[in-house]
């Protein structure tokens, strides 16, 4: 689970962006405020395929979250 804004330096993407270059196994969701990711400079296509997006001021019920954890995992399964 990765925030887009990490602060000074690399964002939450460039870590995903190595983390699956790296483990091209793992699941990823990203749970952020940010509802667009192109509103910080941020292209879809930049986003690791098969990563699960979660807006956290969207997110009513905890059971979202753990949905697309399980989700992600699937994906991830689903390609191993």
């Amino acid at each position: 689970i990765l925030d887009i804004e990490l602060g000074d330096g690399p964002t939450g993407v460039d870590l995903a962006l190595i983390l699956r270059r790296k483990h091209p196994e793992i699941a990823l969701v990203f749970l952020t405020h940010i509802p667009e990711p192109r509103i910080v400079g941020i292209e879809n296509r930049s986003i690791p395929k098969n990563a699960a997006y979660l807006v956290k001021d969207r997110i009513a019920d905890p059971g979202i979250l753990r949905a697309a954890i399980e989700a992600a995992l699937r994906d991830y399964k689903a390609h191993c």
